[in-house]
């Protein structure tokens, strides 16, 4: 059986050890404090996995959630209900003070949080910990408040959830954060790449400029130049404008 072992964050967590029910052919998880386990190799191809690379090799591995809770009987709950529905590398914190520490260790692909009435200084903590812009975070609180609501949200906590961790709920809510923080994740990729195209260009033109003024040449000739130039060095065109603009800003 291969196991897979995580330091406990807020108590002392033990192994829990997944077995499988020859009755029924299922893997299943036999609580013991809080763990994290991996499954017999011959059962991993029916769980929710993830890619990921290992000393360079492509290999397969279970889903990592934290969970972020203090009430341990609210913890076993949600524990409890992921596990109904698939095979999840689960972590719980139950130290706020630790949970930064915990979250750089740990690094899981999802981070859920449960709070009963949370502060303004306290969830501005939360999401700093919890880098809901690397990460899908959702969030579950028992009284709604607007601008809490659009700190969250402006924060990138991709679900915030008012009086909704129900155990039905849990799964599809945590689908849609995923699915959320996805979408918004491939926005903010595609206006990086916009914002250095055209920042690109705007150093491109100012190198053709340049050339244009030294050399007496139009704006073709002096593009001309610059792409010789990249060629010749096998560096792109950008690059070579900015090495020229940078070279003319120091002669001027």
């Amino acid at each position: 059986m291969e196991q897979a072992r995580v330091n406990g964050w807020g108590r002392t967590l033990r192994p829990r050890h997944l077995q499988e029910d020859q009755s029924s052919s299922r893997i299943y998880a036999q609580f013991s404090g809080n763990t994290v386990n991996n499954v017999s190799p011959n059962r991993r191809s029916t769980l929710p996995i993830v890619p990921g690379f290992v000393d360079g090799s492509l290999m397969q591995r279970l889903l990592k959630i934290t969970i972020v809770e203090s009430d341990p009987a609210r913890a076993a709950l949600i524990e409890e209900s992921l596990l109904r529905v698939g095979q999840y590398e689960l972590n719980i914190v139950d130290d706020m003070t630790r949970l930064n520490t915990a979250i750089k260790e740990i690094n899981p692909d999802i981070v859920l949080i449960d709070l009963d009435n949370p502060s303004r200084d306290a969830l501005e903590e939360l999401t700093l910990a919890t880098a809901p812009l690397e990460r899908p975070v959702a969030l579950f609180v028992d009284q709604g408040d607007a601008n809490l609501t659009k700190l969250a949200i402006e924060a990138g906590v991709s679900a915030y959830v008012v009086d909704g961790l129900r155990a039905d709920r849990l799964k599809p809510i945590l689908d849609a954060a995923v699915t959320r923080f996805n979408m918004f994740r491939q926005m903010r990729t595609e206006l990086a790449a916009t914002k250095r195209a055209l920042e690109e260009r705007k150093v491109i033109d100012r190198a053709k400029g340049i050339l244009m003024k030294a050399k007496g040449i139009d704006e073709e000739a002096a593009y001309a130049l610059l792409r010789r130039a990249a060629m010749d060095q096998g560096r792109k065109v950008g690059d070579v404008a900015e090495a020229l603009v940078s070279t003319a800003g120091l002669l001027s």
